[in-house]
């Protein structure tokens, strides 16, 4: 009877291994197509999606010289800033006055 108790907690063991390896799997998945966007300032708060996804695209066209139109035709699924440590013995003194980056979840 305990050899079949501990077999069935291996089995189980496996089974919960594979259930959390196929999630870190659809993660990752999930993440690939996210973009970060550093050095973006912050023009007014509280900061829309729809002005976050204004900004990234000027961005875009202005800093990093996309062609507008290139530009104007990518789907974005989402777009919005991260929020800001608050915990700020985590922040250095160089970074604290750095806005937060721009997650831009492009639409496949």
């Amino acid at each position: 009877m305990e050899a079949e108790v501990s077999d069935l907690k291996n089995k189980l063991s496996e089974s919960h291994r594979q259930v959390e390896k196929y999630r870190i799997q659809d993660e990752f998945r999930s993440k690939e197509y996210n973009l970060l966007f550093h050095g973006i300032e912050i023009t007014k708060m509280p900061e829309t999606p729809n002005l976050s996804d204004q900004l990234v695209r000027s961005f875009m066209t202005e800093k990093l010289q996309f062609a507008p139109s290139l530009v104007s035709n990518m789907k974005f699924a989402n777009v919005h800033r991260l929020p800001r440590r608050t915990d700020a013995s985590k922040i250095s003194n160089s970074t604290s006055k750095r806005p937060p980056p721009i997650v831009v979840i492009s639409a496949i």
